[in-house]
Order: structure tokens, then C-alpha cells, then sequence
């Protein structure tokens, strides 16, 4: 799959599945019209370049990512994600106003992308986009960590947290 045709008429579609489809370059912004969508998947769409920005899909509960390894910005998509897949892009920041107020999972591992983690505490941006209702983080490959930030502790329903 090249290219995924207008959905905009697709109004009960819930989940769109795209994992795999390797030749995906962009998302296209005609998913903004689909209220009930609720998870996309795009893992390992690994030529995908491309998220639309603007969007505010209310509806959408989860999103992975995951070895969309030419990926290098995430737009704020929706502010409803509850579980999230960054892991294996080469995303270089994360919007400084991105709030993610229903995050409860959170994966961000082999992050190919130097520039994400170059600050002194590499992980201020992320904490800053967090919740208290983060409930799962799963971090690896961050060659900068030292120690983990203050802010953490905010983290007040954190069940599991992997740090490799």
C-alpha cells in the first residue's frame, strides 16, 4: 500500500490498521473527519515521513508509531491518547505545547534521533508533556540519562516503569 485513499467518508471506521505497509509515506489529512476513530496503528510503516498537523481527533485512544523509522516530528494529533508508540523513529522533538492529558502508556525505545535526547536533562520535554495518570513508561537507548528527573515523582499512578 502506497497511499491510503480518502477515508473522509468512512465515518464509523474505529480502527485503522496500516502496520507493515512499507511503501505508506504520509497519513493523509482526510482522517480528520472520522469522529470515531479510535486507534491507528502504522508500525513499522517504515517510509512513512509524514503525520498531518492540525488535527484534533478527539476520539483517538491509541496510537503506535513503532518503527516508522523515517518519522521526524510528531504533530499534536489528538490530546485524548491514552496509549502511545514512539519507539524506533527518529522523531527529533517533541512539540514543547504537546500535552497528553489521558497518556497512561508511553513507549519510547531505540530512539534513532540524537536530537531528541540532546539537552542537559534529556528527559525534561517528555515530563513536561506528561500526566499524573501515567500508569506505564518503558524508556531505553538514552545515552544522555544520568539520573532521573525531580518531576518524576509527580508521576503518582505509575505502575511500571522500564528505564534500559
Amino acid at each position: 500500500l502506497k497511499e491510503i485513499p480518502d477515508l473522509s467518508m468512512a465515518k464509523n471506521l474505529e480502527t485503522l490498521n496500516t502496520a507493515y505497509c512499507s511503501s505508506l509515506v504520509e497519513l493523509p489529512s482526510s482522517i480528520q473527519h472520522l469522529s470515531k476513530l479510535k486507534e491507528i496503528d502504522m508500525s513499522f510503516c517504515e517510509n512513512l515521513e509524514i503525520l498531518p498537523t492540525g488535527m484534533d481527533l478527539e476520539s483517538l485512544e491509541q496510537l503506535s508509531l513503532k518503527g516508522c523509522s523515517k518519522l521526524k516530528s510528531f504533530p499534536d494529533i489528538s490530546r485524548n491518547i491514552s496509549v502511545l508508540n514512539l519507539s524506533e523513529t527518529v522523531i527529533e522533538e517533541l512539540l514543547p505545547n504537546l500535552r497528553l492529558e489521558n497518556l497512561v502508556e508511553l513507549q519510547l525505545c531505540g530512539m534513532k534521533s540524537d536530537k531528541l535526547w540532546k539537552n542537559v536533562e534529556p528527559l525534561a520535554p517528555l515530563m513536561a508533556m506528561l500526566s499524573p495518570s501515567m500508569m506505564r513508561l518503558v524508556l531505553s537507548d538514552i545515552p544522555t540519562l544520568v539520573e532521573l528527573p525531580l518531576s518524576f515523582q509527580n508521576l503518582s499512578n505509575l505502575e511500571w516503569l522500564s528505564i534500559t
